[in-house]
């Protein structure tokens, strides 16, 4: 399965996302870490087009298919950050294929993409983010080529909680002069 979709790690503190300098070992320091305080900024993360390797074969051939040449594959981003324990902080990053309509509420198909220790801050969320803006660009610009070379168009969507989509926009509190995430009004010129 390593194989088929590699796991990477990174630490958020020296950021190294860099896929040329893979030493094929990555894996082997994944297994059998044990986190503490100081390991506050490890993460793994996987590609979302090997992710789509693997699943989209299996939507296409299913019964009834749930994908058919020329559907487009409509593809849900989103996060969130949860305390684990008194001290440590992790923040998911998980991404879905809405195309199964129903079947997406289940956990099995909410597909992790990301987990690191840390916290739900902006300035981390910029950093991970960073290593998936290339990949969806060219997903939403070129569309995902399959290993039929059938080139599926893809939309993308965006989701979580209001701090979450704050944090990944870049926007002020829900306390701020300046707090939604829909338009640029004041608070004060909201009628309630």
């Amino acid at each position: 399965m390593n194989s088929l979709i590699p796991i990477k790690s990174f630490n958020i503190n020296n950021v190294n996302f860099d896929d040329d300098n893979d030493d094929g070992n990555q894996q082997d320091h994944i297994s059998g870490i044990e986190f503490n305080d100081d390991d506050v900024g490890n993460g793994a993360f996987r590609s979302i087009i090997s992710l789509l390797d693997i699943i989209i074969p299996i939507l296409t051939t299913s019964t009834p298919p749930v994908l058919k040449i020329g559907d487009k594959i409509n593809i849900k981003l989103g996060g969130d950050g949860r305390n684990v324990g008194r001290k440590q902080k992790h923040v998911m990053l998980t991404m879905c294929i809405l195309n199964e309509e129903e079947a997406v509420l289940s956990p099995a198909h909410q597909y992790s993409i990301c987990l690191y220790l840390g916290k739900e801050s902006y300035d981390s969320l910029s950093i991970v983010s960073a290593k998936f803006s290339h990949e969806l660009e060219q997903l939403k610009t070129n569309g995902y080529k399959d290993s039929n070379n059938t080139i599926w168009p893809i939309e993308l969507f965006f989701s979580g909680d209001w701090k979450f989509v704050a944090l990944v926009l870049g926007i002020n509190a829900a306390t701020s002069n300046y707090f939604c995430l829909y338009c640029n009004c004041h608070k004060d010129e909201i009628e309630i």
